[in-house]
């Protein structure tokens, strides 16, 4: 999953995938503040499971997305010496080797691990952050020592602004500003009009619609303190 900020604005991108390929991805574009586009896409391929024919094919269907503007993060559960020091490299691991030269992507992890064996205590990297190489100045990636699961937190930074829209104000009640005489008038009002009830429900809904009422009414709003 991939959640953004509500002042900044985004879209929903998608990337074509063949039936029976095992790569899950979700993606958006951020509108940054220089008016360019950057896609973010969040990967994860399942670790390897099968025998090699099986597995060659898969690697060779990732069909992850490329471009100038695209940043692709998440567990890709491939393995190299370029940004996994300690796992043995495997076939995944050169095809994905590959697949960076060819698009001109680099990674941005410098070879720590990434996830560790509960029971071992080994460690090794999965994960990866990848990224165009003209948007390399922009970004930087560490690796967090939070251990919440067996994996750790990854935090990228993209050091530009991205563009915000104007957020509408949080409002609150003034409580202290409220015409209690005129609130009291407005519900007996209220319930006067909606006469007898039938049952504690209805007279409770009735209470609740005569209270809110006379709020909108006779309680004036103001924004809400972020600081309190």
């Amino acid at each position: 999953a991939i959640f953004v900020r509500d002042s900044i604005p985004f879209q929903e991108i998608q990337h074509p995938v063949t039936a029976g390929n095992p790569r899950e991805l979700v993606g958006v574009q951020l509108l940054m503040s220089n008016r360019k586009r950057i896609n973010v896409w969040n990967c994860y391929i399942p670790p390897i499971r099968s025998t090699e024919t099986e597995t060659r094919q898969q690697v060779t269907q990732m069909e992850l997305p490329t471009g100038r503007n695209c940043i692709i993060l998440g567990d890709f559960n491939v393995h190299s010496p370029l940004w996994d020091q300690i796992s043995t490299p495997d076939q995944r691991g050169e095809l994905m080797e590959d697949f960076l030269a060819n698009n001109n992507m680099v990674s941005l992890l410098s070879g720590e691990p990434t996830c560790f064996n509960r029971r071992s205590g080994s460690g090794s990297s999965p994960d990866m952050v990848i990224a165009h190489s003209d948007l390399t100045g922009l970004l930087e990636s560490r690796v967090l020592n939070e251990l919440g699961s067996d994996h750790l937190p990854i935090e990228t930074t993209i050091r530009q602004c991205c563009l915000k829209t104007p957020s509408k104000p949080r409002l609150t009640w003034n409580w202290p500003k409220a015409d209690w005489p005129q609130y009291r008038q407005i519900v007996d009002d209220e319930l006067a009009k909606r006469g007898k009830y039938n049952s504690v429900k209805s007279m409770c809904a009735n209470l609740e619609a005569a209270v809110l009422q006379a709020a909108k009414k006779a309680v004036p709003k103001k924004k809400l303190d972020k600081s309190k």
